[in-house]
Protein backbone atom coordinates (compact mmCIF):
# COMPACT_ATOMS: atom_id res chain seq x y z
CA UNK A 1 0.00 0.00 0.00
CA UNK A 2 1.25 3.45 -0.97
CA UNK A 3 -0.16 6.45 0.94
CA UNK A 4 0.37 9.67 -1.03
CA UNK A 5 0.12 13.31 0.04
CA UNK A 6 1.32 16.54 -1.55
CA UNK A 7 3.27 19.64 -0.59
CA UNK A 8 3.17 23.13 -2.07
CA UNK A 9 0.84 24.05 -4.94
CA UNK A 10 0.47 22.14 -8.19
CA UNK A 11 0.67 25.37 -10.22
CA UNK A 12 3.15 27.07 -7.88
CA UNK A 13 0.56 29.68 -6.89
CA UNK A 14 1.96 31.37 -3.80
CA UNK A 15 4.30 28.42 -3.29
CA UNK A 16 7.78 27.89 -4.77
CA UNK A 17 7.50 24.09 -4.75
CA UNK A 18 5.23 21.20 -5.65
CA UNK A 19 5.75 17.60 -4.67
CA UNK A 20 4.03 14.28 -4.14
CA UNK A 21 5.04 11.32 -2.04
CA UNK A 22 4.52 9.54 1.22
CA UNK A 23 5.00 6.09 2.68
CA UNK A 24 4.50 2.49 1.61
CA UNK A 25 4.19 -0.79 3.48
CA UNK A 26 3.09 -4.34 2.79
CA UNK A 27 -0.56 -4.82 3.74
CA UNK A 28 0.32 -7.69 6.06
CA UNK A 29 2.69 -5.39 7.98
CA UNK A 30 0.50 -2.30 8.13
CA UNK A 31 -0.76 -2.73 11.70
CA UNK A 32 2.62 -3.76 13.15
CA UNK A 33 4.82 -1.28 11.28
CA UNK A 34 2.57 1.79 11.06
CA UNK A 35 -0.75 1.63 12.93
CA UNK A 36 0.46 0.58 16.38
CA UNK A 37 3.71 2.63 16.44
CA UNK A 38 1.88 5.67 15.08
CA UNK A 39 -0.78 5.30 17.76
CA UNK A 40 1.99 5.59 20.34
CA UNK A 41 3.30 8.74 18.66
CA UNK A 42 -0.23 10.18 18.70
CA UNK A 43 -0.64 9.34 22.37
CA UNK A 44 2.77 10.73 23.29
CA UNK A 45 1.96 14.06 21.62
CA UNK A 46 -1.81 14.50 22.06
CA UNK A 47 -2.60 12.17 24.96
CA UNK A 48 -4.82 9.96 22.79
CA UNK A 49 -4.08 6.99 20.52
CA UNK A 50 -6.96 8.06 18.28
CA UNK A 51 -6.44 11.82 18.04
CA UNK A 52 -5.27 12.99 14.60
CA UNK A 53 -1.65 14.10 14.34
CA UNK A 54 -0.40 16.32 11.52
CA UNK A 55 3.04 17.72 10.85
CA UNK A 56 2.10 21.40 11.13
CA UNK A 57 0.42 20.88 14.52
CA UNK A 58 3.26 18.68 15.74
CA UNK A 59 5.77 21.44 15.05
CA UNK A 60 3.79 23.80 17.26
CA UNK A 61 3.16 21.55 20.23
CA UNK A 62 5.96 18.96 20.31
CA UNK A 63 8.35 18.81 23.25
CA UNK A 64 11.98 17.76 22.88
CA UNK A 65 10.95 14.29 24.03
CA UNK A 66 8.22 14.18 21.38
CA UNK A 67 10.68 15.19 18.67
CA UNK A 68 13.21 12.59 19.77
CA UNK A 69 10.53 9.88 19.80
CA UNK A 70 9.30 10.89 16.35
CA UNK A 71 12.86 10.79 15.02
CA UNK A 72 13.22 7.24 16.39
CA UNK A 73 9.94 6.26 14.74
CA UNK A 74 11.19 7.29 11.29
CA UNK A 75 14.64 5.82 11.88
CA UNK A 76 13.49 2.44 13.16
CA UNK A 77 10.17 1.55 11.54
CA UNK A 78 10.81 -0.48 8.34
CA UNK A 79 8.39 1.22 5.95
CA UNK A 80 9.28 2.82 2.61
CA UNK A 81 9.28 6.58 2.20
CA UNK A 82 9.39 8.28 -1.21
CA UNK A 83 8.81 11.61 -2.95
CA UNK A 84 9.19 13.60 -6.14
CA UNK A 85 9.36 17.39 -5.86
CA UNK A 86 9.94 20.30 -8.24
CA UNK A 87 10.50 24.01 -7.65
CA UNK A 88 10.23 27.36 -9.40
CA UNK A 89 13.65 26.72 -10.94
CA UNK A 90 12.84 23.29 -12.40
CA UNK A 91 13.23 23.25 -16.18
CA UNK A 92 10.62 21.22 -18.05
CA UNK A 93 8.91 21.02 -21.48
CA UNK A 94 5.97 23.41 -21.39
CA UNK A 95 3.64 21.21 -23.39
CA UNK A 96 2.59 19.68 -20.08
CA UNK A 97 1.80 21.10 -16.66
CA UNK A 98 4.55 20.83 -14.05
CA UNK A 99 2.16 18.65 -12.06
CA UNK A 100 2.14 16.08 -14.86
CA UNK A 101 5.93 15.87 -14.88
CA UNK A 102 6.10 15.52 -11.09
CA UNK A 103 3.60 12.68 -11.30
CA UNK A 104 5.70 10.96 -13.95
CA UNK A 105 8.69 11.12 -11.63
CA UNK A 106 6.49 9.89 -8.77
CA UNK A 107 5.51 6.82 -10.81
CA UNK A 108 9.20 5.95 -11.20
CA UNK A 109 9.63 6.27 -7.44
CA UNK A 110 6.69 3.89 -6.92
CA UNK A 111 8.12 1.36 -9.37
CA UNK A 112 11.49 1.59 -7.65
CA UNK A 113 9.96 0.94 -4.23
CA UNK A 114 7.91 -1.95 -5.62
CA UNK A 115 11.04 -3.51 -7.10
CA UNK A 116 12.49 -3.78 -3.58
CA UNK A 117 9.41 -5.43 -2.10
CA UNK A 118 7.57 -8.74 -2.34
CA UNK A 119 4.24 -7.12 -3.23
CA UNK A 120 2.22 -8.77 -6.02
CA UNK A 121 -0.44 -6.05 -6.16
CA UNK A 122 -0.53 -2.33 -5.39
CA UNK A 123 -3.02 -0.03 -3.66
CA UNK A 124 -2.43 3.70 -4.19
CA UNK A 125 -4.19 5.83 -1.57
CA UNK A 126 -4.16 9.57 -2.33
CA UNK A 127 -5.26 12.06 0.30
CA UNK A 128 -8.48 13.53 -1.07
CA UNK A 129 -8.62 17.24 -1.86
CA UNK A 130 -11.53 19.07 -3.45
CA UNK A 131 -9.11 21.24 -5.43
CA UNK A 132 -6.57 18.63 -6.42
CA UNK A 133 -8.66 15.47 -6.93
CA UNK A 134 -9.67 16.28 -10.53
CA UNK A 135 -6.06 17.14 -11.36
CA UNK A 136 -4.78 13.88 -9.85
CA UNK A 137 -7.27 11.93 -11.95
CA UNK A 138 -6.33 13.90 -15.07
CA UNK A 139 -2.54 13.93 -14.78
CA UNK A 140 -1.77 10.80 -12.77
CA UNK A 141 -4.38 8.69 -14.50
CA UNK A 142 -4.07 4.94 -14.16
CA UNK A 143 -0.70 3.55 -13.10
CA UNK A 144 0.20 0.51 -15.15
CA UNK A 145 3.07 -1.73 -14.07
CA UNK A 146 4.32 -5.11 -15.19
CA UNK A 147 6.91 -7.69 -14.27
CA UNK A 148 8.31 -10.05 -16.90
CA UNK A 149 5.46 -9.08 -19.21
CA UNK A 150 2.76 -9.78 -16.61
CA UNK A 151 0.57 -6.91 -15.43
CA UNK A 152 0.63 -6.07 -11.73
CA UNK A 153 -2.84 -5.28 -10.32
CA UNK A 154 -3.07 -1.64 -9.23
CA UNK A 155 -5.96 -0.11 -7.29
CA UNK A 156 -6.40 3.68 -7.08
CA UNK A 157 -8.16 5.27 -4.09
CA UNK A 158 -8.94 8.70 -2.64
CA UNK A 159 -9.28 9.02 1.14
CA UNK A 160 -10.06 12.23 3.06
CA UNK A 161 -7.84 13.52 5.86
CA UNK A 162 -10.85 13.20 8.19
CA UNK A 163 -10.63 9.39 7.91
CA UNK A 164 -7.64 9.56 10.26
CA UNK A 165 -5.68 6.88 8.43
CA UNK A 166 -2.25 6.48 10.06
CA UNK A 167 -0.59 5.93 6.69
CA UNK A 168 -1.84 9.28 5.37
CA UNK A 169 -0.72 11.03 8.54
CA UNK A 170 2.76 9.53 8.15
CA UNK A 171 2.69 10.61 4.49
CA UNK A 172 1.87 14.13 5.69
CA UNK A 173 4.99 14.14 7.88
CA UNK A 174 7.09 12.81 5.00
CA UNK A 175 5.92 15.53 2.64
CA UNK A 176 6.26 18.27 5.24
CA UNK A 177 9.93 17.28 5.54
CA UNK A 178 10.31 17.10 1.75
CA UNK A 179 8.83 20.57 1.38
CA UNK A 180 11.29 22.04 3.88
CA UNK A 181 14.26 20.35 2.17
CA UNK A 182 13.18 21.66 -1.23
CA UNK A 183 12.85 25.20 0.13
CA UNK A 184 16.25 24.93 1.78
CA UNK A 185 17.88 24.05 -1.52
CA UNK A 186 15.89 26.66 -3.45
CA UNK A 187 16.98 29.37 -1.01
CA UNK A 188 20.63 28.28 -1.13
CA UNK A 189 20.78 27.31 2.52
CA UNK A 190 23.49 24.96 3.71
CA UNK A 191 22.78 21.60 5.25
CA UNK A 192 19.61 19.52 5.52
CA UNK A 193 16.56 20.30 7.69
CA UNK A 194 16.37 18.15 10.79
CA UNK A 195 13.00 16.63 9.89
CA UNK A 196 14.20 15.58 6.41
CA UNK A 197 17.31 14.10 8.01
CA UNK A 198 15.12 12.13 10.41
CA UNK A 199 12.73 10.87 7.72
CA UNK A 200 15.13 9.99 4.88
CA UNK A 201 18.69 9.78 6.16
CA UNK A 202 18.60 7.81 9.40
CA UNK A 203 16.77 4.75 8.12
CA UNK A 204 17.95 1.93 5.89
CA UNK A 205 18.61 3.68 2.53
CA UNK A 206 16.88 0.83 0.68
CA UNK A 207 13.64 2.10 2.24
CA UNK A 208 13.89 5.45 0.44
CA UNK A 209 13.33 6.80 -3.05
CA UNK A 210 13.51 10.56 -3.49
CA UNK A 211 14.18 13.06 -6.27
CA UNK A 212 14.26 16.83 -6.25
CA UNK A 213 13.84 17.50 -9.96
CA UNK A 214 16.19 20.04 -11.54
CA UNK A 215 15.05 19.47 -15.11
CA UNK A 216 13.11 17.16 -17.41
CA UNK A 217 14.77 16.16 -20.69
CA UNK A 218 13.05 14.75 -23.74
CA UNK A 219 14.37 11.35 -24.82
CA UNK A 220 13.05 10.62 -28.30
CA UNK A 221 15.06 7.39 -28.44
CA UNK A 222 13.75 6.09 -25.12
CA UNK A 223 10.38 4.86 -23.90
CA UNK A 224 10.34 7.54 -21.17
CA UNK A 225 11.65 11.06 -20.76
CA UNK A 226 14.41 11.57 -18.20
CA UNK A 227 14.26 13.49 -14.96
CA UNK A 228 17.53 15.01 -13.78
CA UNK A 229 17.85 15.93 -10.13
CA UNK A 230 19.34 15.11 -6.77
CA UNK A 231 18.48 12.41 -4.30
CA UNK A 232 19.51 14.06 -1.03
CA UNK A 233 19.26 10.59 0.41
CA UNK A 234 22.79 10.08 1.70
CA UNK A 235 25.21 12.41 3.46
CA UNK A 236 26.64 14.81 0.92
CA UNK A 237 23.51 14.71 -1.21
CA UNK A 238 24.51 11.55 -3.09
CA UNK A 239 21.43 9.94 -4.70
CA UNK A 240 20.53 6.49 -3.48
CA UNK A 241 21.01 3.90 -6.21
CA UNK A 242 20.52 0.55 -4.55
CA UNK A 243 20.13 -2.51 -6.78
CA UNK A 244 16.54 -3.57 -7.41
CA UNK A 245 15.51 -7.11 -6.57
CA UNK A 246 12.78 -7.27 -9.24
CA UNK A 247 12.45 -5.94 -12.77
CA UNK A 248 9.36 -3.70 -12.57
CA UNK A 249 8.59 -1.79 -15.76
CA UNK A 250 5.96 0.32 -17.46
CA UNK A 251 4.09 -1.28 -20.38
CA UNK A 252 5.16 0.02 -23.80
CA UNK A 253 2.65 1.03 -26.43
Amino acid sequence: MFAIDDTGHERLKGQPIYGLGGCAVMGRDYDRVLVQPWGRRRAGTTGSFDAPLHAVDFGRRATRANIAAMSRFFANQPFFRFAAVATLTTEYPRDQELMAWVMSVLKVRIAEILSRSQARSVALVFEASQRADPLVMEYFGALELEENGQKIPVEHCLLPKSAGAPALEVADFVMHAVGRAARYRLEGKQGIPADFDAVFRRCNPELTSFMLVDRIERRTDETMDEAIGVGLGLPGGVPIQEPSTRDISFPTE
